[in-house]
């Protein structure tokens, strides 16, 4: 039997490659606690100092919890007939068409995947929200659990939450191709499975069900998954950017921070320039941002050349500190031929506090906008006083 701090520590590591034991750690739980589960082999432990270790679970424990949590036993071992492959251009093209539709594409998407956009801010009925700008630019597995997040409070009164997590996690570790059936479902359920198909994370066929390889984002796990994880932009260090991808949807995204100057049926060239990030700054996103997004998708042919990025990404900074230098604000402009008035004006405008610029010699003055009125009375009231 394991303690419940025990168990809490396994239950963390069934999402996580493993765990580093430090001296913080060791204030909650101490290694002796895992003593007879690494004594039988269901923990391992690798020693990195004095006070540190890894600690994982074993590969075979792993699969066997989750079978029993995620009740993996009720999956049929007959395939669907449907390869990988095509079940990847399935959840592509559900996404794909998520994505243009956000961008102003006349695209017809499900109904129910409209309100969960609208739930989540992402877009209302003017269009593409600032909060859908940044949704854009964010990482798939972001992209996801965001969707999914508002999906669960959207649902929150028809079903039970705790069952749709139930569900989503299921759904994380059913092997592709491998079908389950849904036809001994509630209604409810059945239509839950339905509407996750029309977000493309299970294909549906025949009241069978099979995950799709977006399913497996859901379980994304940073620096495990990205080994994976291949990208397609290649940033030089002359501002030049290649895109190998025939998406419409990286395309659109591309020409709002980049400047997009060929496209080729499987590949995008485009350059990164000072006016595409003030544009890109105009519709909301920030240079972090905008880097967050090209570094998650750079191709991993870029490991080895960090040296080269950095120097490209470290300019974009320096152009959005350009555009931080300088501040707008709206006002009226005087232009005076008497010195006398243009000094009583002075006086009046800075007793308000609303001199934005002033030239003395040339006489002119440039005032907040919502000061004129005060400065345009205080004038007539003047000459009113000079003629009489």
């Amino acid at each position: 039997m394991m303690d419940k701090k025990t168990k809490l520590v396994v239950m963390r590591l069934l999402h996580l490659e493993h765990i580093q034991y430090n001296p913080r750690l060791s204030k909650f739980v101490s290694i002796d606690d895992f003593g007879t589960l690494l004594s039988i082999g269901l923990l391992e432990s690798v020693q990195l100092d004095q006070n540190e270790y890894l600690i994982s679970l074993d590969s075979n424990f792993r699969t066997s919890i989750l079978d029993h949590l995620y009740d993996v036993s009720q999956i049929d071992n007959v395939e669907l007939g449907i390869d990988s492959g095509l079940l990847e251009e399935y959840y592509q093209e559900k996404w794909e068409n998520i994505i243009l539709y956000l961008m102003g594409e006349d695209i017809r998407i499900p109904s129910n995947v409209k309100d969960i956009l609208v739930f989540a801010k992402i877009y209302d009925e003017n269009g593409l929200t600032k909060e859908g700008v940044k949704y854009l630019l964010l990482n798939d597995t972001q992209k996801l659990w965001l969707l999914m997040k508002s999906y669960v409070e959207l649902k929150f009164t028809t079903i039970n939450p705790i069952e749709i997590m139930r569900i989503l996690m299921e759904i994380c570790y059913i092997p592709i191709g491998q079908k389950r059936c849904i036809n001994n479902e509630s209604e409810a359920y059945h239509k839950l499975y339905y509407q996750l198909s029309e977000l493309g994370l299970i294909y549906i066929e025949n009241d069978y069900f099979t995950s799709t390889p977006l399913a497996l984002k859901l379980s994304y796990r940073k620096g495990v998954d990205d080994v994976s994880h291949t990208g397609f932009i290649v940033v030089e260090s002359n501002y030049q950017v290649y895109a190998y991808t025939s998406s419409d949807a990286h395309f659109r995204i591309l020409n709002m921070i980049t400047t997009v100057e060929l496209r080729l049926p499987n590949m995008i060239i485009c350059k990164l320039t000072r006016q595409s990030i003030k544009n890109a700054i105009q519709v909301g996103l920030s240079c972090n941002e905008v880097i967050r997004y090209l570094e998650s998708n750079l191709h991993t042919t870029m490991n080895s050349l960090s040296e080269i990025y950095e120097q490209v990404f470290d300019q974009l900074r320096l152009w959005e500190k350009e555009r931080n230098r300088i501040t707008y604000e709206s006002g009226i402009l005087y232009e005076l031929q008497s010195e006398h008035i243009f000094n009583l004006i002075i006086e009046c405008a800075s007793d308000l506090n609303a001199i934005l610029w002033c030239n003395y010699d040339k006489m002119m003055l440039f005032v907040k906008e919502e000061a004129h009125p005060k400065i345009r009375t205080f004038v007539r009231d003047m000459r009113n006083k000079n003629k009489s």
